[in-house]
């Protein structure tokens, strides 16, 4: 082989082994890229499905930054803006979409990072900014090719129209993504969007088709978040009818799919209705801890949210029951101090809406204006001076004006816990009175039923009180029904109710309370009964009462016939010689087994 024939083969392989490495290298950059494009489209299909998966790939992503085309990373950045809303750092999220606004040449990333910008604006009641974006979002949302991206605008500029209280607009884009044959993802978007119109219209029916295909349109497109914020309206529907004990088991059932959401507003809302919930049915230690949870998880976030307001408020209502007046005005005070720069008022609102309306006007008339331009900053620098010299007198009359509206607001509160005991109490014995008595009962029945526990009932009447009342007079008699109800009121349990139900006769609701103890409390009662005659009315007065007991297994978990077999019970007591506990076993026909002390007397009164 002649030698320049061997340095053609050389230079013929070194051509080809250069050929393969930019090949190798040409299939590696590809590969990588397809990964990347890969992730990007997974974090964005689990943002509200996963966000497990979802901080998973976004950690991925950031190890791959210098890896990214320019493309790929204004979509990371998009989505990390997404992220940041949901964690509640809007500051860093509008900055970053305002630079995709300015920079990004692609229109379509453009239109995302607008339409999300106005759902942080939205969230942070910036009303004006808002419609602003808003305005130009929708002036290019007819330029788009894609109906998908459309659907997610619409859907994000009407969860916007909602908040600023226009609940048609919020309707009609949903209405406009149903007709577009949305994905999965989008009617689940839409749904919830007619749902919460409905909610904060008040025309939520929890019955109705709407929001059954909302629960299933969302279940089948796996949205975790979406479909626990659905059920949190609902939760808020029945809380606002006076259905507290739905409202809980809807709360319950959900719960892990609350705590998957990781979404903190959300978790808060959830927090917030159980301590509602709870609050309303009369569990206050549970009322106490949700509400705790819901005031810790949102003072941990760098914005306040209103479910952290309302929450405040709560935990004052469950400290001023509780007579813990110190904490209740603290937490009033919190409640007020965030009520200020919290939300914007409905003409606040209008104010920026005919603001942006007549956004054309004023470019039009914006050379007049740049002609009154040294006029008005002349006028600015005297209000600044007059501003300046009344600072102090401004700030002191707020500072009072503050004060006054405290003090105010605790002299309501006030009043309306005085006009609250007097509709629930007895003014003679402190006890429930007949009407708060059944209320509660009935609450307590229903979640028990619920919980499959049993409730048991007892019934008392004091023995030979007219006589006593004839014989010694009514201010004896007064003294003898108050001294029982202490009696009573001291063998009851923590959870127990007890009420007078009229003149003499008592009764008490014992929750999880089998037919043996209910027995062996009625039975301790009457002999407490049997000692304050001696040692503390007189030792003239022999105070004895007769005892009716029944239980939810014999008469079920209904409060009037619960109530009926008790009085029941209580009479067949008095027909077998009184100051005696009888158990009602089942029919008024039957002759019931009289539990009896050992100790009676001989000729009881």
């Amino acid at each position: 082989m002649s030698p320049s024939t061997r340095k053609n083969i050389k230079q013929a392989l070194a051509s080809t082994l250069w050929v393969l490495v930019v090949l190798l290298c040409a299939s590696n950059v590809m590969a990588s890229d397809r990964t990347i494009e890969a992730k990007l489209n997974d974090a964005d299909a689990t943002l509200t499905q996963d966000p497990d998966r979802f901080e998973q790939l976004m950690q991925e992503l950031a190890q791959m930054d210098l890896a990214l085309n320019e493309s790929q990373l204004e979509r990371y950045t998009l989505l990390r803006a997404h992220r940041d809303i949901f964690l509640n750092r809007h500051q860093s999220a509008r900055a970053a979409l305002t630079r995709l606004i300015d920079r990004s040449s692609s229109q379509e990333l453009r239109f995302e990072a607008q339409t999300l910008l106005v759902f942080s604006y939205g969230l942070m009641r910036d009303w004006q900014q808002g419609l602003t974006v808003a305005e130009d979002a929708m002036a290019q949302m007819p330029e788009l090719s894609s109906q998908s991206q459309k659907n997610r605008a619409m859907a994000t500029l009407g969860l916007f129209f909602n908040q600023l209280g226009l609940y048609h607009l919020g309707t009609e884009y949903a209405a406009k993504i149903l007709n577009a044959q949305p994905s999965p993802r989008e009617a689940c978007l839409a749904r919830r969007l007619i749902i919460e119109s409905h909610s904060f219209d008040n025309r939520l029916d929890p019955n109705g088709m709407p929001l059954q295909l909302a629960v299933r349109d969302c279940q089948a497109a796996n949205e975790s978040i979406m479909l626990a914020s659905i059920h949190q309206l609902t939760a808020q529907h029945w809380l606002n009818h006076e259905q507290a004990d739905t409202a809980l088991a809807l709360l319950v059932e959900h719960q892990a799919l609350f705590a998957k959401s990781q979404y903190a507003p959300l978790q808060i809302s959830y927090y917030r209705l159980s301590a509602q919930a709870y609050f309303r049915l009369g569990f206050m230690g549970q009322a106490r801890r949700y509400a705790q949870s819901a005031i810790e998880l949102g003072e941990s976030l760098q914005v306040a949210t209103p479910e952290l307001k309302r929450a405040y408020y709560l935990r004052y209502q469950i400290e001023l029951l509780a007579q813990n007046n110190q904490d209740a005005l603290a937490y009033l005070q919190a409640y007020t101090q965030l009520g200020t720069s919290d939300e914007l008022s409905d003409g606040e609102k209008q104010l920026a809406m005919q603001l942006t309306r007549f956004r054309n006007s004023e470019k039009l008339s914006q050379i007049q204006m740049l002609n009154q331009k040294n006029q008005m900053l002349t006028l600015e620098q005297r209000l600044a001076q007059q501003q300046a010299s009344n600072n102090r007198l401004f700030i002191a009359l707020l500072t009072s004006l503050s004060l006054a509206l405290l003090f105010w607001l605790y002299r309501i509160h006030r009043k309306h816990r005085q006009v609250s005991r007097i509709a629930q109490f007895d003014s003679l014995t402190d006890s429930y009175n007949r009407r708060f008595f059944t209320k509660q009962a009935k609450g307590l029945l229903q979640l028990n039923r619920k919980r499959s526990q049993a409730v048991a009932m007892i019934v008392l009447d004091i023995d030979h009180f007219k006589s006593i009342n004839d014989t010694f007079g009514h201010p004896v008699g007064d003294v003898v029904l108050q001294q029982a109800a202490r009696v009573c009121k001291d063998v009851c349990r923590k959870n127990d109710l007890f009420g007078r139900l009229g003149g003499e006769e008592f009764g008490f609701i014992l929750p999880g309370c089998s037919q043996h103890q209910a027995l062996a409390l009625a039975e301790q009662c009457r002999q407490a009964l049997l000692a304050l005659g001696s040692e503390q009315v007189g030792k003239r007065i022999l105070v004895s009462a007769s005892f009716g007991v029944t239980t939810t297994k014999i008469s079920g978990y209904d409060y009037k016939q619960l109530l009926a077999d008790a009085d029941f019970a209580m009479y067949r007591a008095k027909n077998l010689g009184r100051n005696r506990v009888v158990l009602f076993e089942g029919s008024p026909n039957a002759s019931p087994d009289a539990h009896f002390s050992p100790h009676l007397p001989s000729q009881p009164r």
